[in-house]
C-alpha cells in the first residue's frame, strides 16, 4: 500500500507533494496523523518561500498529478453561472476542460505570477541575449583582420569550437547552481560556500580540458586545409609578391614554413588561457546572479542561463584576442612552453580541490558524452555558415541572432523543467513553452526588421514571410525538443542540468542554420555569386545538401 500524500499550494500557486511514512493502525498513530494534518494547514498560511523550503529540503517531493484545481472549478463556475440549464452545465465543463488543457491545469493566480515572471524576468534576458549575440558577431567580425589572426588561421578556426564547448559549460554551471537555489541548498552558509567553490573548481578542470582539445583540434584542422603562405603576415621571410613556388610534384614549398612545434603551441596556451580567464570571470558573475535571484526571491532558471551563454561569447572573444595578439611577441621563445606546463599543473590542482568537495565530485567524470557529442554536431554549423555565408545578404547575421536566441529560450525551458523534476514542483510545460514562444517570435521578427531598414540584408520581397515560418518551426522544435529530452534523460537517470542543453544548443544550431538556408532559397532571394531561378529551387536545396556533405567530409578526412 502506497504511502499517504499531502498536497499543499504555495502562495505562488505552485503544487507540492510530499510523501510521509504509513502509520500504525493504532491509537496513538492516529493521533499523529491528526497533529500532522493539523499542522500542514497551519502551513499554508506561511509565505511562499518557508513552504516550498520546508517541502523541497526533505528530498521527497514527487511531482503531483493533478487534472484540474478547486480553485479553477469555482473560478469556472462564477464565469458560466449564467448558462442555466443543462446546456449550460455541459458548456461549462467543455469550456474547463478547454482551459485546463490550454493552461495545464493553472489557477487564475498562477497564471497572473507566470505571466509576470516571463514579462519583468524572461523578456529582458532574451534582449539582453540578443544584444550579446550581436556584440559577438560584430567582435569576430573584427578579429578577422587582426594580424594575429592572419598570421596564424588555427586561432580563426578555434572560435566557433571554444564558444560552443565554453559556453555549454558555463549553461550547465547556470542551470546546476539554479535547481540547488530552487531547493534550499544556497540557504545556508556553509553549504554556499561549499557549492560556489566546488562549482568554481570543476568549472576551471572542465574549461581547461575542453579549451586543449579545442586548441588540438583546430591545430589539426588547420594544417589540413593549409596551403602554403599566402600572406606577407604568415610568415617573416615571405616577400609580398612573389608567387609561391611548386615543386616537380605539384606540392608548395611554402607549406614548409608554417606549423610546428611553437606555432601549435602557441594555439594551446591562448586557448586555455581565455578558456580559464573567462571561465573565472563567467563563473563568479554566474553564482553571484544566482545567489542575489534567491536574495530576492527572483526565479533564477528565467536568468542565469542566457546570461551565462551571452556573457561568455563576448569575454572570451576579448581575452582570446588579447593574448593572442601578446603571445605571438613571444613565438619561438620558451614562454610558451613554460606557460603550458603551468597550465598542466593548474588542471591537476583544481582536481584535487574538486575531489575533496563532496558536493561536486561525482560530476567530474559526468557529461563529458554531451559535451563532445555537441562539438562533433557543431562542426556540421561550421561548415553550413562557410558554405552560404558568401552566397545570401545577411546570413551570418541572422543565423547567428536566430540560433542564439532560440537557444537561450530553451535552455530556460531546460532549467526550468529540471528545476521542476528535482524538487516535486509542477512546471505546466504547454503553457511554459507557449509563453516562451510568444515573448521569443516578436524579438526575432524585430530584429529582422531592423536588419531590413538599415540594408544589412538585401532581400527579396518574399523572404519575410520564409523567415517568419522558419523562425516558428524554429521556435516549436526547440521546445519540444527541450521538454521531451529533459524528460527522456530524467527517465533514463540523467540529470538534465549536466546532459541537455549541449545537446539541445547544438543541435538548435544546425536546424536554425538550415531553417534559414531554406527561406533564402525558397523566398527567391538573389544570391551573391549567381541569380537564383525559382524554377530550380529544388536542385539548389539538393546541391546545398551535397555541398554540405562533401565539406564535411573533406574536414574529417582532411
Amino acid at each position: 500500500m502506497s504511502p499517504p500524500a499531502a498536497t499543499l499550494v504555495a502562495d505562488d500557486g505552485y503544487e507540492l507533494v510530499q510523501h510521509t511514512p504509513a502509520l500504525e493502525r493504532s491509537a496513538k498513530g492516529k493521533e499523529r496523523e491528526k497533529e500532522n494534518e493539523e499542522q500542514a494547514d497551519e502551513t499554508l498560511d506561511d509565505s511562499d518561500d518557508e513552504v516550498e523550503q520546508l517541502l523541497t529540503s526533505t528530498g521527497h517531493a514527487v511531482l503531483p498529478r493533478v487534472d484540474a484545481t478547486e480553485d479553477e472549478t469555482v473560478d469556472g463556475g462564477r464565469r458560466t453561472a449564467g448558462w442555466g440549464g443543462t446546456g449550460g452545465e455541459a458548456q461549462r465543463r467543455s469550456g474547463s476542460r478547454v482551459l485546463n488543457v490550454l493552461f495545464g491545469g493553472m489557477t487564475p493566480k498562477q497564471r497572473r505570477v507566470f505571466l509576470r515572471e516571463m514579462m519583468v524576468e524572461t523578456l529582458p534576458v532574451l534582449l539582453f541575449a540578443l544584444a550579446g549575440a550581436i556584440l559577438a558577431g560584430e567582435l569576430l567580425q573584427r578579429l578577422q583582420s587582426w594580424r594575429v589572426f592572419i598570421r596564424i588561421e588555427e586561432l580563426f578556426i578555434l572560435v566557433p569550437i571554444l564558444l560552443n564547448l565554453k559556453g555549454n559549460i558555463e549553461m550547465n554551471l547556470a542551470a546546476r547552481f539554479s535547481t540547488s537555489a530552487n531547493i534550499g541548498e544556497l540557504d545556508l552558509r556553509l553549504t554556499r560556500r561549499s557549492l560556489v567553490l566546488g562549482n568554481l573548481a570543476l568549472l576551471q578542470v572542465q574549461a581547461l580540458l575542453v579549451s586543449f582539445v579545442s586548441g588540438l583540434l583546430a591545430f589539426i584542422l588547420g594544417m589540413a586545409s593549409r596551403k602554403g603562405v599566402h600572406h606577407a603576415l604568415q610568415h617573416p621571410i615571405y616577400k609580398p609578391g612573389t608567387a609561391p613556388g611548386a615543386t616537380a610534384g605539384g606540392a608548395d614549398v611554402t607549406e614548409a614554413l608554417r606549423g610546428g612545434y611553437f606555432e601549435a603551441l602557441l594555439v594551446l596556451c591562448v586557448s586555455m588561457l581565455a578558456a580559464g580567464f573567462s571561465s573565472g570571470i563567467c563563473g563568479s558573475f554566474t553564482c553571484s546572479t544566482v545567489i542575489m535571484c534567491r536574495r530576492f526571491r527572483v526565479n533564477p532558471d528565467n536568468i542565469a542561463t542566457p546570461l551565462a551563454a551571452a556573457l561568455g561569447d563576448i569575454v572570451t572573444l576579448v581575452i582570446l584576442g588579447v593574448l593572442s595578439s601578446l603571445f605571438i611577441l613571444f613565438m619561438g621563445t620558451i614562454v610558451s612552453s613554460l606557460v603550458f606546463l603551468a597550465l598542466v599543473g593548474a588542471i591537476a590542482a583544481n582536481i584535487f580541490f574538486v575531489f575533496r568537495n563532496a558536493y561536486v565530485q561525482e560530476l567530474l567524470t559526468m557529461g563529458w558524452g554531451p559535451l563532445f557529442a555537441a562539438m562533433a554536431i557543431s562542426s556540421g554549423t561550421g561548415v553550413i555558415l562557410e558554405t552560404y555565408v558568401n552566397r545570401y545578404p545577411g546570413f551570418a547575421l541572422l543565423g547567428q541572432v536566430l540560433t542564439a536566441i532560440c537557444g537561450a529560450s530553451g535552455s530556460i525551458f531546460v532549467s526550468r523543467i529540471s528545476t521542476a523534476l528535482h524538487t516535486g514542483r509542477r512546471e505546466h510545460y504547454l503553457f511554459s513553452a507557449a509563453m516562451l514562444t510568444v515573448v521569443t517570435y516578436p524579438i526575432l521578427l524585430a530584429f529582422f526588421g531592423f536588419v531590413w531598414v538599415t540594408g544589412q540584408a538585401d532581400v527579396a520581397a518574399g523572404f519575410f514571410p520564409a523567415y517568419a515560418v522558419a523562425t516558428a518551426v524554429q521556435l516549436v522544435v526547440t521546445m519540444l525538443v527541450a521538454q521531451q529530452g529533459s524528460l527522456l534523460l530524467w527517465k533514463l537517470d540523467y540529470d538534465p542540468d549536466v546532459y541537455a542543453l549541449p545537446l539541445l544548443s547544438a543541435c538548435m544550431d544546425v536546424t536554425g542554420q538550415l531553417l534559414l538556408v531554406a527561406a533564402f532559397t525558397f523566398s527567391g532571394t538573389k544570391t551573391l555569386e549567381a541569380p537564383a531561378d525559382d524554377s530550380q529551387s529544388g536542385e539548389t536545396v539538393a546541391e546545398g545538401v551535397v555541398a554540405v556533405a562533401e565539406a564535411l567530409r573533406r574536414r574529417w578526412t582532411g
